[in-house]
């Protein structure tokens, strides 16, 4: 079996170049200076409105960033976005062909996190033992369908959220593969991207996941 890790986020908020701004503004505070960029192909960070309320960000190659917790913070930056926000928000994280996390905020910085396999500590957050192996939505504004929990964990369970809340970019793409190629299935009034400032080197946007 392969191993990947892959971390897609979502925030129940329709103001997408606000939530890009405060995510944009947030990396660059961590040392990670970001511009505002047109092509989203070679960003390290693109937002985009998805569906019910909801807008979606995917980060390169800094997918966990936001799960973990910041240089001077004890608790994980989603934490702060969320609690700015005032908004529900939570972090799908993904390894493995079979392992869901869900890192779920609410609007006051409440966290729940639910799933995991083989440790019960996400990112230096513990998971409680009532809740792990146990992937489940709280948030009322998740929709009542998706809430029901992810039985199998299944790459079908995975493709349903994403298919619910981003139906504007291919399931595949937003979860498997490299955030910048979601560039390419999306409209440019419907996202926001943003580059390092400095240019770094960034991974190859035309990778694809090795099946084998």
């Amino acid at each position: 079996m392969s191993f990947f890790e892959s971390v897609v986020y979502f925030f129940h908020t329709s103001r997408v170049r606000n939530l890009g701004s405060l995510l944009a503004e947030t990396m660059t505070k961590e040392g990670i200076p970001l511009v505002r960029v047109d092509d989203s192909v070679r960003a390290a960070l693109v937002v985009f409105r998805g569906a019910r309320g909801w807008s979606v960000a995917v980060t390169d190659p800094y997918e966990a960033f936001f799960l973990e917790r910041g240089a001077k913070g004890n608790e994980p930056r989603l934490v702060d976005v969320a609690r700015r926000l005032g908004r529900a928000s939570f972090g799908l994280l993904l390894q493995g062909d079979a392992t869901t996390t869900i890192c779920e905020v609410d609007g006051t910085g409440r966290l729940h996190i639910s799933g995991g396999y083989e440790s019960r500590k996400v990112y230096g957050e513990r998971i409680l033992r009532q809740h792990f192996r146990k992937p489940r939505f709280r948030s009322k504004a998740v929709p009542e369908a998706l809430r029901a929990g992810l039985v199998s964990e299944s790459d079908i369970e995975r493709e349903v959220i994403a298919e619910t809340l981003a139906p504007n970019v291919s399931p595949e793409t937003l979860l498997y593969r490299s955030a910048r190629l979601c560039g390419r299935e999306l409209r440019p009034a419907d996202a926001v991207a943003f580059a390092t400032a400095a240019g770094d080197e960034l991974s190859d946007p035309d990778f694809d996941r090795d099946d084998g």
